[in-house]
């Protein structure tokens, strides 16, 4: 009895296993998908970085706003009544680091470092290196460190984007949540006399088609942000 089984389980008609032809299919597939997934990782990775950099402009925006309407106040924190915004330029070789270019964006605190506030961010002198909303209204500068940029800047749903040597601060005051839209020539501390109903501000990964991605985040003056 015993002798039967052991016969049976090692009986060459019990034996499973892959033939080779099975291997090689599977081997093939595995190729495939794998080869697939490589050829397409660097696409997925650049969309998903230039998505990241149009929430994190999002978001500044959102900053401001809520800081402005939050009374969050100054540096020094005691003034609760400024105003608060996000500069933005296209510039490729900025004068200084805290001017904002394609490649950073400057949230502002709009101080009374011109006596009366104007709602716009006061370029600091071309030696300043530092941001603290005391000494310059820079707030915060946040650069982007990957191969994305901000490419255009556009205003009132138009498709020609702002000349260059433009920029735009995007601005919010307490008690509305409205948007305060500043058009100017880089260095300029005034506003041009343009009335501005929405701004767009488009980032691009730089590669060239079919490679190249873009997104656009949208401000009305309405206060509402959106991502395209």
């Amino acid at each position: 009895m015993n002798k039967r089984l052991f016969k049976n389980k090692y009986n060459p008609s019990y034996q499973k296993g892959m033939t080779l032809v099975e291997l090689m299919v599977v081997l093939s597939i595995f190729v495939m998908v794998t080869g697939l997934t490589i050829f397409d990782y660097k696409s997925f990775q650049s969309n998903v970085s230039i998505q990241n950099l149009s929430s994190d402009i999002s978001l500044s925006i959102r900053k401001a706003q809520s800081y402005a309407i939050g009374s969050h106040g100054n540096g020094a924190g005691s003034n609760f009544s400024l105003a608060y915004g996000v500069h933005f330029d296209t510039t490729k070789t900025p004068a200084s680091p805290l001017y904002g270019s394609n490649k950073s964006f400057i949230m502002f605190i709009d101080s009374t470092l011109n006596t009366v506030p104007d709602i716009l961010y006061d370029l600091p002198p071309i030696n300043s290196t530092t941001c603290n909303g005391v000494a310059n209204e820079c707030n915060e500068m946040l650069s982007i460190v990957t191969s994305d940029s901000i490419s255009n800047i556009y205003i009132n749903g138009s498709n020609t984007p702002i000349a260059a040597g433009k920029s735009l601060d995007i601005s919010f005051k307490r008690p509305n949540p409205d948007a305060i839209f500043c058009l100017r020539n880089t260095g300029q501390n005034f506003c041009d006399l343009i009335s501005i109903s929405n701004a767009t501000i488009e980032v691009s990964n730089g590669l060239v088609a079919p490679n190249n991605r873009t997104r656009t985040v949208s401000v009305w003056n309405t206060g509402q942000i959106s991502i395209k």
